[in-house]
C-alpha cells in the first residue's frame, strides 16, 4: 500500500515545478504530445507549450532550469544544443507542436 503513495508522487504531481518537471520530462523524455501532456498534468496546452518555449530559451541561452539549485561548472543539465534561428521568439514555435 505504501508503494502505492510513493508512485502517486510522480504519477500525479501537486507542486508548481513538480508539474512542470514531469510535464517536461514526458515531453522531452516519452515523447508524448503535448496535449496528452498537458492532460496529464492538469494544466492547458498554452501552459505546456510556454513550458517548453522557456526551457528551450533557457537552454539556448545557457541558463540553468529552475529546477536545480547548484550553480556548479559543467553540470549535467546544461544544454548542449545551439540555436537555429536566434530571431525566432514566439512561444508557439513549430518545434512546440
Amino acid at each position: 500500500m505504501t508503494q502505492v503513495l510513493y508512485r502517486n508522487y510522480f504519477l500525479q504531481p501537486s507542486g508548481t515545478w513538480q508539474r512542470r518537471y514531469e510535464a517536461l520530462r514526458s515531453y522531452f523524455i516519452e515523447e508524448q504530445p503535448l496535449t496528452q501532456v498537458a492532460q496529464q498534468c492538469g494544466v492547458s496546452y498554452g501552459t505546456v507549450c510556454n513550458w517548453v518555449s522557456q526551457f528551450r530559451t533557457q537552454c539556448d541561452a545557457g541558463q540553468r532550469p529552475p529546477f536545480f539549485k547548484s550553480e556548479r561548472r559543467g553540470a549535467p543539465w546544461q544544454c548542449k544544443r545551439k540555436r537555429t534561428n536566434p530571431t525566432s521568439r514566439s512561444p508557439m514555435c513549430k518545434r512546440c507542436r
